[in-house]
């Protein structure tokens, strides 16, 4: 152990030598997360294991329209029996969104409308709305985590309530 420290006294004694993450990032040629986004959503939705795919469409720098389908996979029947009743649903948001920060998270919240059907081919509209996060993993990828609620009559019954999801996104960038 003692030899160990005196061997390392002389590199602990030694001038530091300039860090490279003191100079100045070069500037990037395109921002992350830019252009039309394509992506998967999936976790708790309401009530039940929900998963699906989404589209974002910017109309500015800090907001757009976002076009999201989610399949809902119950595990009762209307009538309580058990057994394997899908419900289809599709929303239409606007979402805002923060620029991304420190190069790497983008704050966002957002909200619209929704309509379902079920298993027993009734349809449903409701409302919903959501927070969340995304972390930049390249330029054009990012991981994401929402929170929300969304509630409405009929096929949105299984859907009521809040809603933790995780997905995936990458950007297209400026076409």
């Amino acid at each position: 152990m003692l030899a160990a420290l005196l061997l390392s006294a002389p590199l602990l004694a030694a001038p530091l030598a300039p860090d490279a993450s003191d100079e100045p990032p070069a500037v990037a040629t395109e921002r992350r997360g830019t252009g039309v986004g394509l992506g998967m959503h999936m976790g708790m939705w309401g009530k039940e294991y929900g998963s699906g795919l989404r589209l974002d469409v910017p109309v500015h720098e800090l907001a757009g329209v976002r076009l999201r389908t989610t399949t809902q996979y119950a595990n009762t029947m209307p009538d309580g029996e058990p057994g394997y009743m899908p419900t289809n649903g599709a929303g239409l948001e606007l979402f805002v969104r923060t620029p991304v920060l420190s190069d790497r998270y983008r704050l966002s919240a957002g909200g619209g409308l929704l309509a379902a059907i079920d298993g027993t081919h009734q349809p449903a509209l409701g409302a919903g709305g959501h927070v969340g996060v995304e972390t930049f993993v390249s330029r054009r990828t990012a991981f994401s985590v929402e929170l929300g609620g969304q509630g409405g009559p009929g096929a949105l019954d299984a859907a009521d309530g809040f809603s933790a999801m995780v997905g995936m996104s990458v950007y297209l960038g400026k076409l």
